[in-house]
């Protein structure tokens, strides 16, 4: 008897998983910036009060802005695990042709803002390509300057986290700026930038669920 071939239709649904997990954070983060900056920009030597929804409790708009920060970086942290964790699921799982759609099944806001196909312009697809470090970079600026105008941000406890938290986002997203920047001249040549997120037809072909792939006896 012929040894079965792996399964890896686990590991396509744990990156389909992923791929949903992506849109829903980078959405609560866009939120979660937006909500901040509010904050922050509510005029007064008295701010407002505001109510929790979930604790049904009434907040100094001050003590929410303590939080923003560390929030803001945090959800970049969940954000950029997700992407190595999809990378992780593509490697343990064989998918190596990543050029198609056919698996983008969960595509998040910015996928769909600036969704190139290979008829579009080369250099707006490569434009494009950086999508993703631009917008986290965008939220990490926020945190700083979220952090930056708060008087206690060397004594509270809840922004010296958010600094270590800050610095380790940064440090991720850092590096991929650098890896996309290196991609550029190979992309440029290339008639298809392949997307990070959806492999091909062909993969889709291979991996079908164990029972369509029993070996004959």
């Amino acid at each position: 008897m012929s040894e079965a071939p792996p399964d890896r239709s686990a590991w396509v649904q744990r990156r389909q998983a992923l791929g949903a997990a992506q849109a829903t954070y980078l959405w609560v983060l866009f939120v979660s910036c937006l909500f901040f900056a509010a904050v922050r920009a509510v005029p007064g030597a008295n701010p407002p009060l505001i109510k929790a929804p979930i604790l049904d409790l009434e907040v100094g708009a001050n003590v929410v802005a303590l939080f923003g920060p560390g929030v803001i970086a945090f959800l970049v942290l969940i954000f950029m695990g997700a992407l190595r964790a999809s990378a992780t699921a593509v490697s343990e799982g064989g998918i190596v042709d990543f050029k198609g759609e056919v698996f983008d099944l969960h595509p998040n806001a910015l996928d769909l803002a600036f969704y190139t196909s290979p008829a579009s312009p080369r250099v707006l697809r490569v434009l494009t390509y950086f999508k993703y470090p631009a917008f986290l970079t965008l939220a990490l600026l926020e945190a700083f300057w979220l952090w930056r105008v708060l008087p206690q941000r060397w004594t509270h406890p809840a922004l010296l986290v958010a600094t270590i938290l800050w610095l380790a986002a940064g440090l991720q997203v850092g590096w991929m700026w650098a890896r996309r920047f290196k991609k550029v001249p190979e992309l440029l040549k290339s008639d298809r930038i392949s997307r990070e997120r959806e492999p091909s037809n062909n993969e889709l072909q291979r991996t079908r669920p164990a029972q369509a792939m029993e070996p004959r006896r």
